[in-house]
């Protein structure tokens, strides 16, 4: 249905022809279109540069079909959670050479009451057909600590400013567990399609919360790695510390300092590089 060359550009004579199927979706079902870039994701990219109503068009034709999604998500938490928007999440991703995209659901609730003072966690599994035509698990779980409505909460980011990833990836961490209270909103996602492969939206379903008891904040934000290295630390407290919610790159460095001091040494270091 769509041909392409080996730099994956399309022929201005094909485009004439493409174009009309993408700017009028009665033409030819646009699950035509979501079947292709389930079976390579690559192809989204390529189709959005065919026509600007391409990828509204393909997004609603997406959307009517996790309707079901968003309904058995509230046939299973309605005790528990509000569903109050369904909308679909498109980013551009990069693995080595390849370039591609991940498509996600995401769901948008506001926690309801039965859940206060507990800590909640809930799932969804389906099968994801795989680039390589393998069939296999996709598990998600998710875990919230829901406090009541108007307590306080406390989290930990930290910024990652290496160029580890690459010079224009600078990524950002937040703690695991994510603090919420009663009647506040909070959004998941599940993904639909990425270079992994393409989620079967008809195997989805959520499976049953589970529900514990809140962990004494007092004893995460205490615990205190560099008093835990020393010879009559508590050795108990490391194992039973709650490394999901203990900031890991606090834990794995030993030695912090001052933002300021950070950047007087690094305004030093390069005056002395250009002196010389």
């Amino acid at each position: 249905m769509v041909a392409y060359d080996s730099e994956i550009q399309l022929r201005q004579g094909l485009q004439k022809k493409i174009k009309p199927f993408l700017a009028d979706p009665s033409l030819v079902p646009m699950s035509i279109f979501v079947r292709i870039v389930e079976m390579d994701s690559q192809l989204f990219i390529l189709f959005m540069r065919l026509c600007k109503g391409f990828r509204s068009h393909f997004i609603f034709e997406l959307s009517q079909l996790t309707k079901e999604i968003g309904r058995k998500f509230q046939a299973s938490y309605r005790d528990y959670f509000s569903l109050t928007n369904i909308y679909i999440w498109h980013q551009k991703i990069m693995y080595g050479l390849q370039v591609s995209s991940r498509i996600d659901l995401v769901l948008r609730f506001k926690l309801l009451k039965t859940c206060g003072g507990k800590v909640c966690s809930f799932s969804c599994l389906g099968k994801r057909q795989e680039t390589s035509s393998i069939i296999s698990d996709q598990f998600t779980k998710y875990k919230l600590d829901c406090y009541w409505q108007g307590h306080s909460r406390w989290l930990w980011v930290h910024k990652e400013e290496r160029e580890f990833h690459d010079k224009n990836d600078a990524r950002s961490y937040s703690i695991p567990v994510t603090p919420i209270c009663v009647n506040d909103f909070a959004e998941v996602s599940v993904t639909l399609m990425s270079l992994m492969g393409a989620l079967d939206m008809s195997s989805l379903y959520w499976q049953h919360p589970k529900f514990e008891p809140m962990p004494d904040q007092g004893d995460i934000r205490q615990y205190n790695r560099s008093k835990n290295m020393t010879p009559d630390r508590n050795k108990l407290q490391k194992y039973f510390a709650d490394l999901s919610r203990v900031c890991d790159l606090e834990d794995n460095i030993s030695e912090w300092f001052g933002k300021e001091y950070y950047e007087y040494v690094s305004t030093e270091a390069l005056t002395t590089h250009i002196r010389h």
